[in-house]
C-alpha cells in the first residue's frame, strides 16, 4: 500500500536522488581537502603581518619563535 503513495518508479527516483547527494558530498569533501592543503605556514603568516607593518620587529621575533616551536 505505501509504495502507491510515492507513485510508479519511486525506487529509481530515490536511488537517483541518493546518487546526486553522494556526488555533491564528494565534491564538497574534495574542495575542503584542497583548501586544507593550501594552508599557509604559520611563520609565513607572521612574516606577512610584519611586512605590512602590523607587527614590530620584537613582536615578529617573539611570534616567530612561538609558531616555529608549535610546528615541530
Amino acid at each position: 500500500m505505501w509504495p502507491d503513495t510515492f507513485g510508479p518508479g519511486w525506487f529509481w527516483g530515490v536511488l537517483s536522488v541518493a546518487g546526486v547527494v553522494a556526488i555533491l558530498a564528494a565534491v564538497v569533501r574534495m574542495a575542503t581537502r584542497v583548501q586544507a592543503a593550501a594552508r599557509v605556514d604559520p611563520v609565513q603568516a607572521v612574516w606577512h603581518q610584519y611586512e605590512i607593518g602590523d607587527l614590530t620587529r620584537r613582536e615578529f621575533e617573539r611570534l616567530k619563535r612561538a609558531r616555529a616551536t608549535q610546528a615541530k
